[in-house]
């Protein structure tokens, strides 16, 4: 564990000095990683987004640790984002709606609401938070959210 977040920062630093001159509307894949749950819980939540155009994203999401949901301490979530852009030299930025299923022991849906804020060299802070449905397990809701660090490529 302490390997593979050693290894995330190394590629954050290494893209970050890398001298990438594309502007950020062209730069279509960004990387996160959860922060709040990582330095709370030791939960691990790693972000692949690809972006389409300045209003529209899709990726996936890979969950690691303890979780509120029986049965539930790994899992993928693809999703997809609307982006309500405010800067459109910075690409799709701004305030978002997203949809996502969940896959794991159990299956789950959701919408969530979140903001992503991005700096001019590339990096990205983005707030999320939703909630979403499991259908297998007893407990029907759970919650979804996290401050999320990452890098726009």
């Amino acid at each position: 564990m302490k390997y593979f977040i050693t290894a995330l920062i190394c590629v954050f630093v290494i893209s970050a000095n890398a001298q990438n001159k594309t502007p950020l509307a062209e730069r279509k894949n960004e990387l996160k990683v959860g922060s709040l749950q990582l330095l709370l819980a030791g939960n691990v939540d790693l972000a692949y987004e690809h972006l389409t155009n300045n209003n529209f994203g899709y990726g996936v999401s890979l969950y690691s640790g303890k979780s509120l949901v029986p049965d539930n301490e790994f899992s993928i979530s693809p999703f997809a984002r609307v982006y309500f852009g405010e800067n459109e030299k910075l690409g799709a930025n701004g305030f978002f709606v997203e949809g996502a299923a969940k896959f794991s022991k159990n299956v789950g849906a959701g919408l969530s609401i979140g903001k992503k804020w991005i700096h001019k060299t590339g990096f990205i802070f983005e707030t999320l938070v939703g909630l979403g449905r499991d259908f297998k397990s007893g407990q029907e809701v759970y919650p979804r959210g996290d401050l999320f660090i990452g890098y726009r490529f």
